[in-house]
Formats: C-alpha cells, sequence, structure tokens
C-alpha cells in the first residue's frame, strides 16, 4: 500500500474518495451518484488534529423500530375486527417493508467520518469515512498525515532560522580563513540573531499572517472554481480575518 494515498469506498451509497498527499499538498477526489468533486490545499494550511463526527440518522431508525413494533403488536394481539386472516397478513406485510425502508433510510444517512479541518477558518474541507478500507489502514494514513502537515509547518517555521544559521557558518568561515575579525564577526552575529526591521513584528507572527493568507488565496481558489459554495467561503473568510 502507497502510505501516502488512500481509497474509500462506500457501496451501500456508490461513494468513492481518495486521498494523496503529493508535494506538500493534500489532494482529494470525491466520486458519487450526484457527480465529482474535488480539492487541493497546502498541509501547512491544515490542522493536525483531526475531528471524529459521528452522525446518526435517528428519526428514520426510531420510526422503523415504531413501525416494526405497531405491525407485531397488531398482527399477533391486536387483530382489526372482521378483516381476515389473509388480508392481517397482506398488512402485517406491507407495513414490515415499510419498516426495512426506514431502516435502510437510516442506514443510509448515518455515517462515521473524519474531518480535518483548515487551521483558521474551521472548514472541514476533508471528509474521511472513518475506518475505510479497514482500521488499521485508515489509521496509518492518517497518523502519517498529521505528521506530515506538523513537519510542513514546523519546517516553513524554522525557514529564516536555517537562512540565519547558514550566513553565521559563512562568518565562521570567513574567521578562520582571516577574512574577517573577530571582533567584526561578534559585531555581525548579534545583529544577525536580532535582526529585526524597523515597524517589523516577529518573525513567528508574520509567518502566521503569512499562514492566513494563504489559506484565504486557496479558499478563495476553491471558491472560484466552484468547490465551495458562496455562503460557505464567505463564512470561512470572514474567520479568517477575524483572525488577523
Amino acid at each position: 500500500m502507497d502510505k501516502m494515498r488512500l481509497i474509500q469506498r462506500n457501496r451501500l451509497k456508490a461513494d468513492t474518495r481518495l486521498f494523496e498527499v503529493r508535494g506538500g499538498r493534500l489532494l482529494a477526489r470525491y466520486r458519487s451518484l450526484a457527480g465529482e468533486t474535488g480539492a487541493s490545499i497546502p498541509l501547512e494550511l491544515l490542522d493536525s488534529v483531526p475531528v471524529h463526527q459521528r452522525t446518526i440518522a435517528w428519526p428514520w431508525l426510531g420510526g422503523s423500530l415504531l413501525m416494526a413494533l405497531a405491525t407485531a403488536s397488531t398482527a399477533v394481539f391486536f387483530p382489526l375486527p372482521g378483516m381476515s386472516a389473509t388480508t392481517t397478513l397482506y398488512l402485517a406485510i406491507a407495513a414490515g417493508v415499510g419498516s426495512l425502508i426506514l431502516l435502510g433510510n437510516g442506514m443510509y444517512r448515518s455515517h462515521s467520518e473524519v474531518l480535518v479541518l483548515t487551521r483558521y477558518s474551521r472548514l472541514p474541507l476533508f471528509r474521511f469515512l472513518h475506518r475505510r478500507p479497514d482500521a488499521e489502514t485508515f489509521r496509518t494514513f492518517v497518523e502519517l498525515l498529521r505528521r506530515r502537515i506538523r513537519r510542513q509547518r514546523l519546517r516553513l517555521e524554522r525557514g529564516e532560522h536555517d537562512q540565519q544559521a547558514a550566513h553565521l557558518r559563512e562568518l565562521g568561515r570567513m574567521v578562520r580563513e582571516g577574512k574577517l575579525s573577530q571582533e567584526r564577526f561578534h559585531q555581525l552575529e548579534l545583529a544577525i540573531r536580532h535582526q529585526r526591521e524597523d515597524g517589523a513584528t516577529p518573525r513567528k507572527k508574520d509567518i502566521e499572517q503569512e499562514f492566513r493568507a494563504g489559506e484565504l488565496r486557496a479558499l478563495r481558489s476553491l471558491y472560484q472554481r466552484g468547490t465551495l459554495d458562496e455562503p460557505t467561503y464567505e463564512q470561512a473568510k470572514q474567520r479568517i480575518l477575524a483572525s488577523f
């Protein structure tokens, strides 16, 4: 199994979901009887903690149970007066079929999903079928996805620190070769470690602002492609703007 690729199928709903991590992005394709949709977003814009959501269609399931009980009690304990046994049997069969239809509808509408949310707008952009195709495959993929999200954010957050370290190593080499005095090295080292432009915010805040702007651009792209409807996009946009 490609551990960064997950295919899930729900035969009851004729639903297929394909998820893949590629090039620092999470890609998804959803195929159903209604058509095909997709989404793609950089990993650093996702929350690394998935949310388990279980939806149970209690009205439909409860209705099927009540109909089944009513059918059994009427046929066995409270037969209608003047009704033949054959007619009672037919009514019981019809009610039983109705009960099964309600039960099937309830099962169709019930589902268990794991949602991966965008970091700032909290939009459930990716929906995984819980424990599909099997518990171990699903657990492995989700755990690897969480690690990749955290690693991607950490890599971007540390990007400037890596550049500073490379600059300091280069200055150290120049000192060893006699091209730079020790005094000048310490001055430059101090300037690099405390580097901040006039009026600039700390780097961590800068990168957070960049992530927010990146999420806004990504959601705008999904809206323009028709993946997100206008109310969903506007609500997500307002959440991101409120977090600036």
